[in-house]
């Protein structure tokens, strides 16, 4: 789901909420970069960290057995140099891979790789060159790119045969190259590392063995609960959650999938946080209309699947403040899944101490606010699918004022 909206519409709106859309902070990068001088006669040494929070859970529920193939894949050398997992929006692709890379060392690699495609119009597109630049950025190896681009191709490949290194491709499904092109240039360059691949559209079975594919469908019914009730305790709504467990509690959860398909993680953290404000049936009578999978627990109509966020997304909106609005839509200046840390959206958004604390509180309990962490210190950030939807919402108000 790509929504196109020129930025006049959204700095015009950004000023009628007094953000500063010409903040340098208001533009994020997949990776921190330091960048430093290289003469003939010495190298300077470099160091670039992946610049990805990690997420605020301990342990990821209910991905136990995608996990195991995973990491098994992954540690047998004959086996799958690619892994690709797909998967609708929502579904936790990014979850899984980014709880993967934290044993990346027990499966045989000394180093992860991350690049992200990102879907706003003032960065820059994955291909398989921003591929390439990723990794020569995050392997310290800047003096690459005084070289020619098919030398810089043939370094890489000695460097990947010579460290085994895990690359991470996050969201293919918006690079700027389709997808298989982008595996297909990568195969031959991997020597004794792998690559391990999301995206929202299925990884075709045209490389054979070299590509271990897996569709990501939603939890059964055990994870749902054991993922609601985790979320409850952790931001505080035990008392919600424990409402509804002995007896509404399935009606809801049905609301987000079916039995053959599974449930979905993202929407069931949201049904959670409207349980602030709506009753249970308010929440399945809204729902119930716009099924997300059809009779063979596959995704019915993309027409269906906007109409199920829409109105997830909707319904949560009602339970921001004109504060709450602010923030989210200050927050769409940042990258998606990155985001900022406090010091940078403080300079971007113009809220007091108080007023920080009320909306990261407010909007991170309806789930539309992410935090993680980067170096031990917060990071504040909106899912793809939050972004685009105030995205949207941005696009509308400046239309109304033309």
């Amino acid at each position: 789901m790509t929504i196109v909206i020129s930025w006049e519409n959204i700095t015009d709106r950004l000023k009628i909420l007094k953000i500063d859309s010409n903040h340098s902070a208001a533009f994020s990068t997949v990776t921190q970069r330091i960048f430093t001088t290289y003469t003939t006669d010495s190298t300077t040494e470099t160091s670039s960290d992946i610049y990805l929070p990690k997420p605020e859970y301990t342990n990821l529920l209910g991905r136990e057995k995608e996990i195991e193939n995973i990491k098994e894949v992954l540690s047998e050398t004959r086996r799958g140099k690619i892994i690709g997992v797909d998967g609708f929006g929502g579904i936790g692709k990014t979850a899984l891979v980014q709880e993967i890379i934290k044993s990346h060392s027990d499966v045989g690699f000394d180093k992860v790789i991350w690049q992200t495609a990102s879907t706003r119009d003032d960065s820059e597109k994955m291909t398989f060159a921003t591929v390439l630049d990723a990794i020569a950025t995050q392997l310290n190896r800047l003096d690459l790119f005084k070289l020619k681009r098919e030398e810089i191709e043939i370094k890489i490949r000695e460097l990947l045969q010579e460290q085994p290194v895990l690359i991470v491709l996050d969201n293919m499904e918006t690079s700027d190259e389709p997808q298989n092109e982008i595996i297909q240039k990568l195969l031959p360059i991997l020597g004794s590392s792998k690559a391990l691949l999301t995206s929202r559209h299925r990884f075709t079975e045209t490389f054979g063995d070299n590509l271990f594919p897996i569709h990501l469908r939603g939890f059964n019914k055990e994870a749902a609960i054991n993922l609601m009730e985790e979320t409850a305790t952790h931001k505080n709504m035990l008392r919600d959650f424990k409402a509804v467990k002995d007896n509404q509690l399935e009606q809801m959860i049905q609301v987000t999938g079916d039995e053959s398909f599974g449930y979905t993680p993202m929407a069931l953290k949201f049904i959670l946080g409207q349980l602030q404000k709506f009753d249970p049936e308010v929440i399945v009578e809204g729902l119930e209309g716009v099924r997300l999978t059809d009779e063979n627990g596959e995704i019915s109509d993309k027409d269906e699947f906007k109409q199920f966020w829409k109105h997830i997304f909707l319904t949560s909106f009602k339970l921001l403040s004109y504060l709450d609005r602010k923030f989210m839509s200050g927050m769409t200046l940042f990258e998606p899944s990155i985001g900022s840390k406090y010091n940078e959206i403080m300079s971007t958004i113009r809220l007091s101490n108080e007023e920080f604390r009320l909306v990261v509180d407010s909007t991170w309990k309806v789930s539309f606010l992410e935090i993680g962490q980067i170096d031990s210190r917060k990071t504040y950030y909106l899912h793809r699918l939050s972004y685009t939807f105030f995205f949207a919402i941005i696009s509308q108000f400046s239309k109304r004022r033309i």
